[in-house]
């Protein structure tokens, strides 16, 4: 394999679900240790948090990224394209 290779696409989608919960947790406050699949993190901390965390959007083009966004984001983008008027109702029936 290329060294150079992106990873696929369900390993992408892994590798974001596992840096948003870290995200999530160090604007909770404290510090944050984390060992994961993909990650590791080691005594970070966030010092200086907004009163109310960041809102996460994500990326969305397909029904595996969709389902991701709605379990864990606040919102998704995707550009025009398509299946573009499908993911917006597929979003709005399964996560608002």
């Amino acid at each position: 394999m290329d060294s150079d290779a992106w990873p696929s696409a369900a390993e992408r989608l892994e590798m974001l679900d596992e840096a948003v919960a870290v995200m999530r947790e160090l604007w909770e406050g404290g510090f944050v240790s984390h060992r994961g699949t993909h990650y590791t993190v080691e005594q970070a901390q966030v010092y200086t948090r907004p009163e109310t965390p960041p809102k996460v959007y994500m990326s969305a083009f397909g029904p595996k990224a969709l389902e991701l966004a709605g379990r864990i984001a606040d919102g998704f983008m995707a550009n025009v394209g398509p299946h573009y008027a499908e993911l917006i109702d597929l979003y709005k029936r399964e996560f608002l």
